[in-house]
């Protein structure tokens, strides 16, 4: 903590004028209140203090890992929007990779998914214009937008070189978890679920559409996590728990310890045949739910290796501009 502040002071120091001798008569140590005292003295502008405490707290929790972050309460409205409610928007999944936009997952139904946007799509411009932002959280506010109004972006597909414009009227989006319960074989009793992102309804929207396949003569189920960012935790765990009778869902350790969560007997469905589909887009919860099928002998899983955050955390742990945090425009 001492180390950072330092580092801010030093920041500080490159646009103070004239204040050299006062400067050197402090500690080396600054305090969080000596450099907001020295911005808010010397800086060429009036800064706002809230907005200076954000940007503190902001930076303190980023410091941490790619993933760690904190939200304003604007933010964290915005966030419980995108995981519980409705919001004006494009209908995609991002996150923020060196300042540009990656979209994890277009939403289907939505404007997005309609005009044709990827997984994997990475937006280079917005109206034209070059875009770099610090978060998915600040690329978002910037996506969304009343319904009915439009925006153009600068797009570049996955695998390709040469970028393209796509125009997209902004609409309401609605956040469900599961989608197009269905049966891919009525013959052979072949059921499909999708599960987009881990609402905090989504276990019990997952039971609901099991037990109506199986109404319908299901007999061996196809759960598609394919670019699912990820979600609730409590969520993920249901999904999990509803085909697992035994054993430990998922484990965590930490400063406090180590924690176990187990699986319930208590309403599994332990009979049915099920397959997991996976690709390098399945983040975070969706990982969870796959693993711990695998790990208990439950599924199998077909497709692509996941997201993956241990080994992106690696990689860009030097890269103050790497935050792998997720959101929705």
């Amino acid at each position: 903590m001492q180390t950072l502040f330092a580092a801010l002071l030093a920041a500080v120091l490159a646009f103070v004028v004239h204040t050299g001798p006062t400067v050197a008569r402090r500690q080396p140590q600054a305090t969080f209140s000596d450099v907001k005292r020295l911005i808010q003295e010397h800086y060429v502008r009036p800064v706002d203090e809230q907005e200076l405490t954000w940007a503190a707290l902001r930076g303190m929790v980023q410091a941490l890992d790619p993933y760690s972050a904190f939200l304003t309460p604007a933010e964290a409205r915005s966030f419980l929007d995108e995981t519980e409610g409705e919001f004006g928007g494009l209908g995609i999944e991002i996150t923020v990779e060196d300042g540009l936009v990656l979209v994890i997952a277009p939403l289907e139904g939505t404007p997005a998914f309609e005009a044709g946007m990827l997984p994997g799509d990475r937006i280079i411009a917005i109206e034209g214009e070059a875009r770099e932002f610090r978060s998915a959280e600040e690329a978002a506010r910037v996506l969304k937008g009343p319904p009915g109004t439009r925006v153009r972006l600068t797009v570049v597909h996955p695998g390709e070189s040469r970028p393209v414009e796509i125009e997209i009227t902004r609409a309401v989006i609605h956040v469900p978890s599961v989608r197009r319960p269905e049966l891919l074989e009525p013959q052979a009793g072949i059921g499909y679920v999708r599960v987009a992102q881990f609402g905090p309804e989504a276990g019990k929207e997952v039971r609901a559409a099991v037990e109506r396949l199986r109404a319908d003569g299901m007999r061996a189920l196809v759960l598609d996590l394919r670019s699912n960012p990820g979600g609730h935790l409590e969520a993920a765990l249901e999904v999990a728990d509803l085909f697992i009778r035994e054993g430990v869902l998922l484990r965590t350790e930490g400063r406090e310890g180590a924690r176990s969560y187990p699986a319930r007997a208590e309403g599994t469905i332990a009979d049915l045949p099920l397959v997991v589909l996976i690709n390098g887009y399945s983040a975070s919860a969706s990982e969870i739910v796959a693993g711990a099928l695998k790990d208990a002998g439950r599924a199998h899983l077909i497709g692509t290796r996941t997201f993956g955050k241990r080994e992106r955390a690696a990689a860009h742990s030097n890269s103050a501009r790497a935050r792998r945090r997720r959101s929705c425009g």
